[in-house]
């Protein structure tokens, strides 16, 4: 009897994942503490695999799960009842990995892989800030007169390793770009040695006649330094280069 309750999961193992860091940025690296319980029987335990998920807004409107990156962190042993194991592994977050701005989610989904038996898992919720640079980024757009107003992870329609890229939306709030644009949207595409940002200005256009009444013009941008203030200047050059 107690074979079929654990696989049913009754009195099956258990799993927690504890993150030596509960916040941090895309590309860093994080250790964790893997802590198993035995339950009320002898269970063998395929592998302990890791998974860092987030969801995006798919082109018919719905929202899709997916993996940002899977790691198994050991196969094959044995958990006898009330046994406890606790194991040391780490990851590092994928540069593509979205900041959780916005209604934006990121979390590690931790679980074991027991045949016969459904698969105990655990669930950390992960806070994801800004680079430095990206975060210079940010701030420079804000100082140049935008104010954050949404972010969401969307269906790739641009190059992305991930399935997803994650859009950063700003409303103008000084009077010299609230007659002429709409919104701003930036992207940020994390490359192996450098940032590049996708600037898209939805501007107001008279002369338009498509049925928003303006036009989208969009650029990529090579972040090279964290300076907020030469980013300010460049960022109010490619917008002004809009027009």
């Amino acid at each position: 009897m107690r074979e079929v309750l654990s696989s049913l999961g009754v009195g099956s193992a258990t799993v927690d994942t504890i993150l030596d860091e509960g916040t941090l940025h895309p590309g860093e690296a994080v250790d964790l503490t893997v802590e198993i319980e035995g339950g009320s029987t002898s269970q063998a335990i395929d592998a302990i695999y890791f998974s860092l998920e987030t969801r995006y807004r798919s082109e018919d409107g719905g929202y899709e799960t997916t993996a940002i990156q899977q790691e198994v962190a050991e196969r094959s042993f044995t958990v006898e009842p009330d046994d406890h194991r606790r194991l040391d592994a780490s990851m590092t977050l994928p540069r593509v990995t979205p900041l959780t701005k916005g209604a934006v989610d990121v979390w590690l989904k931790t679980g074991l892989e027991i045949d016969w038996a459904k698969d105990p898992q655990d669930r950390d919720a992960i806070e994801v800030v800004p680079t430095e640079k990206m975060a210079a980024v940010l701030e420079a757009v804000e100082g140049l007169g935008f104010a954050f107003s949404e972010s969401d992870c969307k269906q790739a329609s641009v190059y992305s390793p991930a399935p997803f890229v994650q859009e950063f939306e700003y409303e103008p709030t000084g009077s010299q770009w609230r007659r002429r644009v709409d919104e701003l949207e930036l992207i940020f595409a994390p490359l192996s040695d450098e940032l590049e940002v996708r600037v898209e200005v939805d501007r107001r256009d008279s002369t338009y006649t498509d049925l928003t009444g303006g036009e989208e013009r969009a650029e990529w941008y090579t972040v090279e330094h964290a300076q907020v203030s030469r980013l300010r200047d460049d960022m109010r050059a490619l917008v002004n280069d809009n027009f």
